[in-house]
């Protein structure tokens, strides 16, 4: 069996794409990394380093709020954030609900979604599953294969 690739995430060309439809991008993170699992410095510069690109790449709106890769975020990273000069930060697609401007719900948003909607704007079963397949990934930190191995059942 060959090794599992990763998935691709979202390159300049589908930011762009996505943009058209009038959809907002945040930050990720520089590298993609769970920030829960780095210290302070380390975790700090994957917040600085990515809000400026974002900012310098699409404007210094794109700079208001950072996504938590895998939605993994703690108090920690979420005052991390807000020093890095962000004012939202979306967590898991679940959420944890603290009250705090740093931590909401998110949207998944993937390469494979296709038309004008993404699934997990949908209301239908689809919608659904893509929400609670998004959760379990982001979850267990194995999101890439997973979403690979659906991709090749689906495609």
């Amino acid at each position: 069996m060959a090794p599992a690739r990763r998935l691709a995430h979202l390159d300049w060309p589908a930011i762009e794409a996505w943009r058209a439809r009038r959809f907002d991008f945040a930050s990720h993170g520089a590298s993609h990394v769970r920030l829960t699992w780095l210290a302070d410095a380390p975790a700090a510069e994957e917040l600085a380093r990515s809000r400026e690109t974002l900012c310098a790449r699409l404007g210094e709106a794109a700079g208001r709020a950072v996504a938590y890769p895998f939605g993994a975020s703690d108090a920690r990273i979420e005052r991390l954030a807000a020093a890095a000069g962000y004012e939202l930060g979306f967590g898991g697609v679940r959420g944890r609900g603290n009250g705090s401007t740093l931590n909401v719900p998110r949207v998944p948003v993937y390469v494979w979604d296709l038309g004008s909607r993404p699934l997990g704007l949908r209301d239908d079963a689809l919608g659904a599953a893509g929400r609670f397949v998004a959760h379990v990934a982001n979850r267990c930190a194995v999101g890439t294969t997973v979403m690979q191995a659906a991709r090749r059942l689906v495609g």
